[in-house]
């Protein structure tokens, strides 16, 4: 088993988790009005920033994200990983270049406190490259699971996934704590 198809699994598995996450967020009905004005914070249109919009870009994530999962659709679920990841990098370069520093970012939904700042544009163009990276051609899982060694393999995996999630979550407390301390300072 090459280590690559191990590291892409991983990716891709910790991308499923990410966006099915954030999907699930914007689907909870007690989220709908904060998604909505976050949604007008980034500079979505009043006509557009509604709970329909909320709802369909939660299903698409939740989508994408299984997309994603799935070898045989990989390629199209990187693809669209990658365009809403910069989509999203881009609408918090915008606000950032507004001079609005003071907008929830959104991205864990309202019991998150980060605000969109350089540090995650960052975040997300790594996010982006890991999904562009995931774009690269698979073994299906019948094929997967048929070789030899096949039960480390996606031991090493699912290690490898929970790696990245823990990493991801402790990057985002990292940012949301920098913010915190941030705002102490200036009082």
């Amino acid at each position: 088993m090459e280590l690559a198809v191990i590291i892409v699994n991983a990716a891709a598995l910790f991308l499923l988790w990410l966006f099915a996450v954030t999907g699930a967020h914007k689907l909870r009905s007690a989220n709908t009005d904060y998604y909505v004005n976050v949604f007008a914070d980034y500079g979505v249109p009043a006509a557009l920033a509604n709970s329909l919009l909320v709802k369909l870009v939660g299903c698409l994530e939740i989508m994408v994200g299984v997309l994603i999962a799935v070898p045989t659709s990989r390629a199209a679920g990187a693809l669209a990983a990658a365009i809403i990841l910069a989509a999203y990098l881009l609408l918090m370069a915008r606000q950032l270049w507004l001079g609005k520093r003071d907008v929830d970012c959104g991205c864990a939904g309202p019991l998150g406190d980060a605000k969109i700042s350089p540090q995650l544009l960052y975040r997300n163009a790594a996010l982006v490259v890991l999904a562009l990276f995931c774009w690269q051609p698979v073994q299906t899982i019948t094929g997967y699971l048929a070789l030899p060694g096949a039960a480390p393999a996606l031991m090493l995996t699912g290690l490898l996934t929970a790696i990245m999630i823990m990493l991801y979550l402790s990057i985002e407390q990292l940012i949301s704590n920098g913010q915190k301390l941030e705002r102490l300072r200036r009082r």
